[in-house]
């Protein structure tokens, strides 16, 4: 398996703390992605950049309450992967997945405001939360911010996970 890093960052998300965001460049999945341990974590996985084996590791390591998909195509043939061995994989780590953004026609705001209320609903699960992203959102920073700022209001620190880190990316906490 090819070891590329894992952009980690932290959102601190107490008004009372300074908000910070120091990228840790880890070396590829293999490695724990959860260094501290902290199970507040927001998870963007890209396709198709991702490998097979960087996404199976990072979902079984990870172990998401939510794999929310939000591309338009959500397509998982990377390697030998398939839609039914993704699944597989979903349901043995109790991850529910949640197809926000495929064939529904809906429109910017009705998916932003989709993504709101499932980040709500998740984020006091206790668990991290995967968004599967397309190259094109993933290099959208509006999009990302969104889904960040969701997690703000929180009384616990949030890390920010990519995998794989894209090039000259920044996420804004």
């Amino acid at each position: 398996m090819e070891n590329r890093p894992v952009q980690r960052l932290t959102l601190i998300t107490n008004p009372n703390t300074r908000q910070t965001t120091e990228p840790q460049h880890l070396t590829g999945v293999q490695q724990s992605l959860f260094l501290s341990g902290k199970d507040r974590a927001i998870v963007f996985v890209c396709f198709p950049d991702v490998t097979e084996g960087e996404f199976v590791s990072a979902v079984e390591q990870v172990k998401p309450a939510a794999v929310v998909d939000l591309r338009k195509a959500p397509r998982f043939d990377i390697g030998k992967m398939s839609r039914h061995l993704a699944f597989e994989i979903f349901r043995r780590q109790g991850s529910l997945y949640i197809d926000l953004n495929s064939g529904s026609g809906s429109s910017d705001d009705q998916l932003l405001l989709s993504i709101r209320n499932t980040v709500y609903a998740h984020r006091q699960k206790g668990r991290p939360i995967m968004f599967l992203v397309s190259a094109t959102q993933s290099s959208s920073p509006p999009l990302l911010d969104f889904i960040v700022e969701c997690f703000k209001g929180t009384d616990e620190a949030w890390e920010i996970l990519q995998v794989p880190q894209r090039q000259k990316q920044t996420l804004r906490a």
